[in-house]
């Protein structure tokens, strides 16, 4: 009964609860149009030097991921790409803390898609999380309750 193949299903089981380990965390966030909107990523259980954060961004048009934004260590931060966003993103994060989290300010509606924090460590390598970000109407300024 307690066999090899009883603990495998014992570990499949509860693989989900096993969070540890290197990883990027961050979460998805809704905004509505005209406001301003704080993407969070962090880099956690990790020692390894950074070499730098790139910021991506996709939408349901365009399904490739293109590069916007690099961060340095030293907290330099270099647009590549003029998609719109370079004058209104702030890097708001800091190096030193693996804090990636940039800031989005006046929102528009094409802002919507998916956006991805990648963190370069040496040695390991890279280490990413996707951040959808919908963004909802002007005409939808009530709350909802659930």
């Amino acid at each position: 009964m307690w066999g090899k193949n009883s603990n495998l299903h014992i570990l499949q089981r509860y693989s989900h609860l096993q969070r540890t380990g290197t990883r990027v965390i961050g979460e998805c966030r809704t905004v509505v149009q005209g406001e301003d909107v704080d993407l969070s990523c962090r880099l956690i259980e990790t020692t390894e030097d950074l070499e730098q954060i790139t910021w991506q961004k996709s939408t349901a048009e365009e399904t490739q991921n293109h590069n916007f934004m690099l961060i340095y260590p030293n907290g330099v931060t270099k647009f590549i790409a003029l998609n719109g966003l370079a004058d209104r993103v702030q890097f708001i994060g800091d190096p030193s803390e693996n804090l990636g989290s940039i800031r989005i300010t006046a929102v528009r509606l094409f802002d919507e898609g998916t956006f991805t924090c990648i963190f370069s460590v040496f040695p390991s390598g890279t280490y990413t999380k996707e951040i959808p970000l919908t963004v909802l109407g002007n005409s939808l300024h009530h709350c909802f309750y659930f």
